[in-house]
């Protein structure tokens, strides 16, 4: 029995070790994710970088385990509202995006097609759009498909006239025939 317990002893110390190392880890974890709240309060948001994060940082998380039982309570607490707090970060981002696309789609329904300077405000707009991040893939592809409504009814305006014109040439000569 001596043996066995030995044995036994062994596992949990080395047991006991890797729950003190993972607690580190996760402890190392969540202030790198207080840096990097503090930093999104101070600049910009960058989508794609807030995802791989949150990814990444969710992977490492798990690998982490186990912690000790008196210690798994509050750095599960403090990892959650950390990484809610990035996650509400993100979808505040995504919001913005989507109110700033809204707004060029009201001023590209507010231009005249007529105008001849009207081109030149699309092209303007669609310079904005490409500059302005992503809303969110399903609301991207709405918004688009909006925007680019009201884009072609600038851009296919000539083309359709030539055609009708082109066409009614080619009748009046297969008539004269």
């Amino acid at each position: 029995s001596d043996q066995t317990y030995k044995s036994c002893k062994e596992y949990f110390e080395r047991r006991d070790e890797l729950k003190i190392l993972n607690e580190k880890e996760r402890n190392n974890l969540c202030d790198i994710l207080e840096e990097k709240l503090a930093a999104l309060k101070n600049q910009k948001v960058d989508i794609k970088e807030i995802t791989f994060l949150l990814k990444k940082t969710d992977i490492t998380w798990k690998a982490h385990s186990p912690v000790s039982d008196d210690k798994a309570k509050d750095l599960n607490k403090r990892y959650y509202q950390l990484t809610s707090a990035i996650w509400k970060a993100r979808k505040i981002e995504f919001k913005n995006n989507e109110i700033c696309k809204k707004e060029l789609i009201t001023k590209a329904k507010s231009l005249d097609s007529t105008n001849p300077e009207a081109k030149k405000q699309i092209k303007e707009l669609q310079a904005e759009w490409k500059n302005t991040k992503t809303a969110g893939a399903k609301r991207d592809n709405d918004l688009w498909k909006e925007f680019r409504e009201i884009c072609d009814t600038f851009f296919n305006q000539n083309p359709k006239k030539s055609k009708n014109q082109h066409s009614d040439t080619t009748r009046k000569k297969v008539n004269s025939l």
